[in-house]
Order: structure tokens, then C-alpha cells, then sequence
């Protein structure tokens, strides 16, 4: 594998598939010609009919969508696609924009916006931000579920670790009784009884496995 190689599966792009959906050819090649050499995937779209089509037929990971083009613009038909129920995550870009296009576009679910004229790295920068954010996300949807599924006493009660009076007292409580629990930092796996777990002998007089302990004797 060459260093060219290494780069690029460490870039958050390097295993992104994207789609440019814009009516001028000279931005479309301009995005193409940017996004190809870092992308696993880029694909084209004229206007919105071919975007749809394109997205019936595979997931994107984001799609590069302008707003102004002729026959309908970028933001109605995200709004549409989000109705039907489309998530992929979309960078607006327009040549025409206000604080009203900002909001409107927020609304329809999209991710970033960007203005036209722009240069290479603010679409790059914007492209590795949404993909590092829908990680996150998935990542974060992942763990609570993991959280959801498993209940109270199962499994989880088995990673508790400590070595204290308080740790002590959950023993009984939560199923614990008998069981040596290993100090923090150290494998749960294989543990043998910590010394500082270990019972000194009984006073005398007392009776072996009373469950009392004394402290060791002074001097």
C-alpha cells in the first residue's frame, strides 16, 4: 500500500461517496475535479429529475446540492425529499443568498451552506465536517441502543470493578455476594483476591467465618 493510499483511507473522504447536483457544467466539472481524486465515488446531476433518479438507485453520503436551477429549486425539492423520507446529508450552495435562504435551508434539513463564489477547501473542509458529524451521530444512535437492549442485571453488573467499603455494600444488593471484584485498572479476567481484600485472622475467641476482621495489631 503507498503513502497515497494510507492518506486517503485516513481521510474522512476517502471512503465517501458524494453527489453534485448542479445546472452549470462549469461548477459540476470544477466540484468533479476536486471531489475525484479524494472520494471513493462521485456522481453528476443536471437538475432535480436526475438526482432523483440517481438516488433511487444507491445511498450517498452527501450530496452537493445548488438551489437556483431551472425548473425547480434545490431547497423545494430537498423539502420534498425529506418528506419521503430522504436523509442524505446536504451541503446548499447558491450564488444568491440572504438570512431568509440560511433559515429556509436549516428547515429543509440541510447540513451546511455555502456561497458561490467559493474556493476548493471551503467545500472540502464543509464535506469533512458532514461526514465526521454523521459518524458522530451513528456512532452515538449505536451506543444508545446498546444502552436500551441491555437490562438492568444483565451483563453490566458483571463489568463493575472496586475494591471498597461501598463497593462492599452493592454486594448484596445487586447480586454481588461472594464475588471478588478486582481493583480499578487491573483485568477482571483470571483476577486472584487482592491482598488488600484478603481477611486477617480472628481475634481470639471469636469464631473462624463470623464474618468479622480486625485490624492487624499495633506494633
Amino acid at each position: 500500500m503507498t503513502n497515497t493510499d494510507m492518506a486517503r483511507l485516513a481521510d474522512p473522504l476517502g471512503q465517501a461517496s458524494i453527489l453534485i447536483v448542479d445546472d452549470e457544467p462549469g461548477m459540476r466539472n470544477f466540484l468533479a475535479k476536486t471531489l475525484r481524486p479524494l472520494c471513493q465515488l462521485v456522481d453528476e446531476a443536471e437538475d432535480t429529475g436526475a438526482a432523483t433518479a440517481l438516488l433511487n438507485t444507491r445511498q450517498y453520503d452527501v450530496m452537493i446540492l445548488d438551489n437556483i436551477m431551472p425548473g425547480q429549486k434545490g431547497l423545494d425539492w430537498l423539502e420534498e425529499q425529506r418528506r419521503e423520507g430522504g436523509f442524505t446529508d446536504t451541503i446548499l450552495i447558491t450564488a444568491y443568498a440572504d438570512l431568509q435562504t440560511a433559515i429556509d435551508a436549516l428547515r429543509a434539513g440541510a447540513s451546511d451552506f455555502i456561497l458561490k463564489p467559493f474556493c476548493s477547501n471551503q467545500i472540502l473542509n464543509a464535506l469533512r465536517r458532514c461526514i465526521e458529524t454523521a459518524r458522530l451521530k451513528r456512532e452515538n444512535m449505536l451506543l444508545r441502543r446498546e444502552l436500551e437492549t441491555a437490562g438492568p442485571g444483565r451483563c453490566r453488573r458483571r463489568e463493575l470493578v472496586g475494591a471498597s467499603p461501598a463497593v462492599d455494600r452493592l454486594g448484596p444488593v445487586s447480586g454481588f455476594r461472594g464475588q471478588t471484584f478486582a481493583p480499578i485498572g487491573e483485568p477482571l479476567r483470571h483476577q486472584k483476591q487482592h491482598p488488600a481484600r484478603q481477611a486477617y485472622p480472628a481475634r481470639p475467641g471469636t469464631k473462624a467465618g463470623s464474618g468479622s476482621t480486625s485490624a492487624p495489631p499495633a506494633g
